[in-house]
C-alpha cells in the first residue's frame, strides 16, 4: 500500500521497488511525470514477470463501454470531431500538486488524463499530434489549473479536451461528431457523477440516463481478475505510457507554442 500523499515520483519509485519484489503492481494515474520514467515502471515489471496496471478507472464507467461498441459498430459513422469537458470544479492546493517538480502538470495529471485514456479506448485510436494552451506559463513556478488541448488521431478523428480545476459548474459533457450522426454526453465524464447520453441518428434520437457507478472499485476488481488469469490487464503499463507520453507532448506544446508530434519512442 503507498500513503496517497506521496508524490508521483514516490509512486514510480515505489512501483520499481514492488517489481524487483515480484509483486504485481497497480500503479495511480499518471504512471509518471516524464516518459523516461515511465519506460522505466514498464521495463521493471516486464523483467520482473509482474502485472503492470493503471487507474484507468473510466474505462469501466458504462457509457465509455457503450460508445466503445457503438463507433465500432459505424452506429454515427466515421468520427471526425470530438468535444469533451472534464473539470473539477475549483481546487486550491497547498501540497506537492501546486509543485511542478514534484506533481509534472496540474489539471492535466489530475483530471485530464482520464479524458485523454478513455478517448483512446471510444475511437480504438492511437494520438499521434497535439496543441495545447494553459492558463499559466509553462515556466513558472505552479501548475496550470485549466487547460485547452487539440488531439489529432491515426483515425483522422480530431479531439479538444478543456481540462481544468478551476472553472464554476463544469459541464463534463462529450460530443462525438460522426459522418451518420451524434452522440451527446452531459455530466459523463466524471466517474462520480451520473448523467445522460443522447444518440441523434436519421432524425432520431433517443436519450439514456447512466447513473454514477464504483469506477474505481471496477478497475481494481478487473486487475486481479487479469492478474489470477495471466493476462495482461487493462489499462495496462503500456497504457500508462502511452498516456505519460501525451501528457508530456501536450507540455512541450504549451511550452515550445506550437503543435507538437506525440513520439511514442522518447525518452
Amino acid at each position: 500500500a503507498i500513503n496517497v500523499t506521496r508524490t508521483i515520483r514516490e509512486y514510480e519509485a515505489a512501483g520499481v521497488a514492488a517489481a524487483r519484489a515480484g509483486k504485481h503492481v497497480l500503479c495511480e494515474k499518471p504512471l509518471a511525470t516524464n516518459p523516461h520514467d515511465a519506460e522505466r515502471a514498464v521495463a521493471e515489471c516486464e523483467a520482473a514477470g509482474v502485472e503492470l496496471g493503471i487507474n484507468f478507472h473510466n474505462r469501466y464507467v458504462p457509457w465509455v463501454v457503450d460508445v466503445a461498441r457503438m463507433i465500432a459498430e459505424g452506429k454515427v459513422g466515421g468520427v471526425t470531431v470530438v468535444e469533451v469537458d472534464v473539470g473539477s470544479g475549483p481546487r486550491h492546493y497547498e501540497n506537492w500538486r501546486a509543485t511542478p517538480e514534484l506533481a509534472g502538470l496540474g489539471s492535466v495529471h489530475n483530471v485530464g488524463v482520464h479524458a485523454l485514456d478513455f478517448l483512446t479506448v471510444i475511437l480504438d485510436s492511437e494520438p499521434v499530434e497535439v496543441m495545447a494552451m494553459f492558463d499559466n506559463d509553462p515556466d513558472g513556478l505552479s501548475v496550470e489549473m485549466l487547460a485547452l488541448v487539440l488531439i489529432r488521431f491515426e483515425s483522422g478523428a480530431i479531439a479538444y479536451c478543456n481540462c481544468n480545476e478551476s472553472l464554476e459548474r463544469p459541464t463534463n459533457s462529450i460530443d462525438i461528431h460522426g459522418s451518420r450522426g451524434r452522440i451527446t454526453g452531459t455530466g459523463v465524464t466524471r466517474s462520480r457523477v451520473g448523467g445522460t447520453l443522447s444518440v441523434l441518428v436519421d432524425d432520431t434520437e433517443t436519450s439514456t440516463p447512466y447513473p454514477a457507478v464504483d469506477a474505481h472499485r471496477r478497475c481494481v476488481a478487473a486487475y486481479a481478475e487479469a492478474v489470477l488469469a495471466g493476462r495482461s490487464p487493462s489499462p495496462s503499463g503500456h497504457d500508462g505510457l502511452r498516456s505519460v507520453r501525451l501528457c508530456h507532448a501536450i507540455e512541450r506544446s504549451a511550452r515550445e507554442h506550437r503543435a507538437i508530434l506525440v513520439d511514442r519512442d522518447a525518452t
